[in-house]
């Protein structure tokens, strides 16, 4: 979950909380509710983020092999993504803020891909979002 959609959660948190129960113990007790809910999705954020990049070798080695020469066809922004995501993979220790980083990039490269892809077989599908097929490629 996105820290926007987390901040609209909150606010309708509080807002159903002042209509059903004013009480000042239930808002300060939904806060901290909230607070706990963000540090496990966190957890669990950083656990999947630390899979992926224990993969990503295996992976990157099966993507970079099987295509070759090709790799070149792929969109810049994919290979990019590619490229850095070797290098934090390379690692052994990761930040909070690398761990966030690596997701980040496989959305990049994913994204790209399938745009990339719609644009080859479906170019009619993407003619109605124009901009965020900027954004990815």
């Amino acid at each position: 979950m996105n820290r926007k959609s987390t901040i609209v959660l909150f606010f309708l948190f509080l807002f159903f909380t002042l209509i059903f129960n004013p009480g000042c113990s239930t808002i300060r007790r939904g806060i901290v509710g909230l607070g706990q809910w963000d540090v496990k999705n966190a957890e669990a954020t950083k656990q999947m983020a630390k899979d992926f990049l224990s993969t990503w070798p295996l992976n990157s080695g099966f993507i970079r092999a099987s295509l070759g020469e090709n790799i070149d066809k792929l969109p810049h922004q994919a290979v990019k993504a590619m490229d850095e995501l070797d290098v934090l993979a390379g690692k052994t220790g990761w930040s909070d803020f690398e761990l966030g980083s690596s997701l980040g990039l496989r959305i990049r490269m994913l994204g790209s891909l399938i745009v990339a892809t719609l644009q080859q077989y479906f170019p009619n599908v993407l003619k109605d979002v124009p901009s965020l097929v900027d954004l990815l490629l």
